[in-house]
């Protein structure tokens, strides 16, 4: 199946960029070669967050008796301080010239490491 045909030359570039093999692997990207948007990653995120230990945050708020209200709260509060400290952990990657799960052991040592993989 070819690619819609477009009368735009910088829809062509984009394209033939976005259909190209990726030639750094886990290696820095030079800011000429990035492309798309952070919107972009949205379902990305989404896929990889919609399973089944999400589920089990939730019945567990459900199973403890905290409402829909508490519970709620409970989730987003827990999810807000997991963010702040994986942004900080994430922003450390660039600095540190390493892939953010690589770099990671150093913080959780190796058999921390291996929880979230366990899960």
């Amino acid at each position: 199946m070819n690619a819609p045909e477009s009368s735009d030359p910088a829809s062509a570039q984009v394209t033939d960029a976005v259909l190209r093999l990726e030639q750094h692997g886990i290696d820095f990207i030079p800011l000429s070669e990035r492309h798309g948007h952070p919107k972009d990653l949205f379902t990305l995120w989404f896929g990889a967050n919609a399973m089944a230990i999400t589920l089990a945050t939730g019945a567990i708020a459900a199973t403890t008796g905290l409402g829909l209200l508490w519970g709620s709260a409970a989730i987003i509060a827990g999810a807000l301080a997991g963010t702040v400290f994986m942004a900080c952990h994430s922003a450390q990657g660039p600095r540190l010239g390493l892939p953010q799960m690589i770099q990671s052991r150093a913080q959780f040592g190796f058999y921390g490491a291996n929880i979230p993989w366990s899960l």
